[in-house]
């Protein structure tokens, strides 16, 4: 299910313009997108469900995950300034991104719960 719906989003995409290596790296972001919304999918019904139960617990979640996603852009931006092009070749970038693309979305969705 959440393979085709990332799919049909990235399916807009002219894949025959691209060269074979953009190619490849469109496919490393569909993974990456993939395997985050399923990673959001795990945490929703225990934040609706902590949302629900103690909701003066969900308040101070929702305070502090704002917090923590203010901090985490700002980590996530300077720490890709000192990652070397050998790094970025290794997959360091595709690794960063997609923890904090889980992290962000998860953020989000508590505050959007």
């Amino acid at each position: 299910m959440v393979r085709g719906i990332v799919n049909r989003v990235f399916s807009s995409f002219n894949r025959v313009a691209l060269s074979k290596e953009e190619c490849e790296q469109l496919d490393v972001g569909i993974e990456k997108h993939v395997s985050a919304l399923r990673t959001v999918l795990i945490f929703v019904p225990a934040q609706i469900l902590l949302a629900v139960v103690c909701p003066d617990l969900a308040i101070l979640l929702t305070v502090i995950g704002l917090l923590a996603l203010m901090l985490g852009s700002a980590w996530h931006a300077i720490s890709f300034q000192n990652v070397s092009a050998d790094q970025l070749a290794a997959g360091v970038a595709d690794f960063i991104t997609k923890r904090m693309f889980r992290s962000f979305l998860i953020g989000l969705s508590n505050i959007l719960i």
